[in-house]
């Protein structure tokens, strides 16, 4: 599955944006960039934005000791560019690498006013084939495209209040566990909110993966999983596996739809389209037994053929 690209940095300061007057104002060539500085210390660890395979690490004149990454998709292909780096990365050009995995750490090698990471994200054709000077053509700003994820900080140095605006990830996933209820997230723009309901609060974008299943709520023509302290996501078949060990009856929803999921080919979530008609709610009234006690019955009921299982193997 792809994933969501992180920021560089585990603590990500930004001193430098995206096409910033500043540069070619000052005799510099225009800055596909944005530039981190160090918080901590000089140095600073810096950390793969995405997965993919290593196909530079050398070093420029001007761009010092670099480190170019190509996650090839099945639709495109994501060129990373870490520059500046303090020494040459122990990478091996040819090596497949993890989300997260060490680049290398932060310096100023290279033509480069104190010690930053210079990084690129460009997004390039299916199959492209890296050429270094081509990121005039495919060089996005990397505020677009990159996310908080909950070991991170972002700061703006220059105060344009982008921790508030920064794209942001949550969540913590769990393994597989049958004794209790469960939920997969199985897409990458799914909204978790603090509250069950399309009018409240987002978090971020949840992690994909498995997640255990604290309460249920119905809201908005849509059943709400709670997922976590104040973690709330709706459930749709198109975007959610359940993985219950008891029946935790759902909404019919429209497979059309994502009320939840941010894109920009689907409506927004709080359109009025959106949301199916009054006659698909479910009223509670309508349940003889509660979730609670259905889980009390499924259990005895389990455990009673668990027990018939082990008689007949003696």
């Amino acid at each position: 599955m792809e994933l969501l690209p992180r920021y560089p940095l585990i603590k990500n300061s930004i001193s430098g944006y995206y096409l910033d007057p500043w540069y070619t104002k000052n005799g510099y060539a225009p800055h596909y960039a944005i530039d981190f500085k160090s918080v901590d210390f000089k140095g600073e660890p810096i950390y793969a934005s995405t997965p993919g395979k290593v196909i530079i690490n050398n070093y420029y004149s001007d761009a010092g000791y670099m480190v170019v990454l190509a996650n090839f998709l099945s639709d495109k292909t994501i060129i990373t560019r870490y520059l500046h780096l303090k020494e040459q990365s122990k990478l091996k050009v040819g090596e497949e690498i993890k989300q997260g995995s060490l680049i290398g750490y932060m310096g100023s090698t290279g033509i480069a006013t104190g010690v930053h990471l210079h990084f690129e994200y460009w997004v390039c054709p299916k199959n492209y084939t890296y050429k270094f000077n081509d990121k005039e053509k495919y060089a996005k700003d990397p505020i677009l495209h990159c996310y908080v994820y909950p070991d991170q900080f972002v700061f703006d140095s220059k105060e344009y209040e982008l921790t508030k605006n920064a794209k942001k990830v949550v969540g913590s996933t769990v393994g597989r566990n049958e004794e209790i209820n469960q939920l997969r997230i199985k897409v990458l723009d799914l909204n978790c909110r603090t509250k069950p309901g399309l009018s409240s609060e987002k978090l971020g974008y949840i992690i994909p993966g498995i997640y255990n299943v604290l309460d249920t709520v119905q809201k908005d023509n849509f059943t709400w999983y709670s997922i976590g302290n104040d973690m709330w996501v709706a459930y749709s078949d198109e975007w959610i596996e359940l993985l219950l060990i008891s029946s935790i009856d759902i909404e019919d929803e429209d497979k059309n739809n994502k009320p939840g999921i941010d894109d920009e080919s689907p409506k927004d979530e709080t359109d009025e389209n959106n949301i199916p008609e009054d006659e698909n709610k479910i009223d509670d009234e309508d349940f003889e037994l509660n979730d609670k006690q259905k889980n009390i019955l499924l259990k005895i009921f389990t455990y009673i053929i668990k027990l018939i299982k082990s008689i007949f193997k003696k």
